[in-house]
């Protein structure tokens, strides 16, 4: 409870922040408990009243406490493969220390681990793995696809309405509910090997691709050959089928691309990898309407 002082706290949007403050940066409370800061722990004296119990300086201690420990049991749920390789303690003395240099701004602490892997890969830290940032930018990633707007993806169906002619013109795009990430590191089959069994061993230090999508509910995620990764960057931004299949041949460098160029579009079909746009609709739908006349015609 809030009392009066020489430097009275008299609004409550301050007293909000003060105590934000405090319960945000446990080293200065806990500094000032111990004596270190004689001006800090006269400030929270003179704020919290104190009568009996637990002094004020203890009280905030019990909230900063419980603080880190919700968010980081929330980032251990993001983070499950990360924990894993850096191990239980480690991990928690680097969520502290990221805590305390990137205090969550959003209302949701869904988002609190949102800048972790760029802290990760600012650590220089002897015992910490090298490809740690990498994995906990993959799981970040994959925690965002999660929660990403839906969209009806093509089914096989649907395409085969779509006549021959109206192929090359066709405008593609991936589901928002996906994205491509670069990495350093090999690190897709660790955090799979760690979801699987919790058996892993280090990756190798390769440039990689992975794509990171969802279907029906579920996350999904594999590393990408050079040729696709091409071309489904194109395809994020909006791509016609045309373009797509002059990417995929001049990168696969078959001397009869055709086959490969198949494989690759019924796979992303299977994936759910392709939107279900107006633009896709709009050439099915005419498709339709034609074979409708032309059925009408012969009858």
């Amino acid at each position: 409870m809030a009392r009066k002082t020489p430097h009275a706290i008299v609004h409550l949007k301050e007293l909000q922040t003060f105590l934000y403050k405090r319960v945000t940066a446990p080293s200065r409370t806990t500094r000032a408990r111990r004596g270190k800061n004689y001006s800090a722990c006269s400030e929270v004296e003179n704020v919290i009243r104190s009568e009996a119990g637990p002094g004020a300086l203890e009280r905030i201690e019990i909230y900063s406490a419980a603080y880190f420990q919700r968010l980081l049991e929330c980032l251990k749920e993001d983070f499950p493969a990360t924990m894993a390789v850096a191990g239980e303690i480690e991990f928690g003395k680097l969520v502290r220390e990221y805590l305390v240099e990137h205090p969550p701004t959003e209302p949701s602490i869904d988002w609190a681990g949102r800048r972790f892997a760029r802290f990760l890969a600012g650590q220089s830290r002897i015992f910490q793995p090298p490809f740690l940032a990498d994995l906990a930018g993959l799981e970040w990633a994959i925690s965002e696809i999660f929660v990403a707007p839906d969209c009806a993806a093509l089914n096989a169906a649907e395409l085969r309405n779509i006549a021959p002619e109206s192929w090359p013109a066709l405008l593609l795009r991936m589901v928002p509910a996906s994205v491509i990430l670069e990495c350093e590191w090999r690190i897709a089959g660790v955090r799979r090997a760690i979801e699987n069994s919790g058996q892993w061993s280090d990756p190798a230090r390769e440039p990689a691709t992975v794509i990171i999508w969802r279907r029906a509910g579920q996350v999904y995620f594999r590393e990408l050959e050079a040729a696709e990764n091409e071309a489904l960057k194109v395809m994020s931004n909006g791509a016609t089928f045309d373009r797509l299949c002059e990417i995929l041949a001049e990168r696969l460098g078959d001397e009869n691309p055709v086959e490969a160029i198949n494989c690759i579009f019924a796979g992303w079909i299977a994936d759910g990898l392709l939107a279900r746009t107006p633009a896709v609709d709009a050439v099915a739908d005419g498709a339709q309407s034609k074979n409708r006349r032309a059925r009408k015609e012969r009858s």
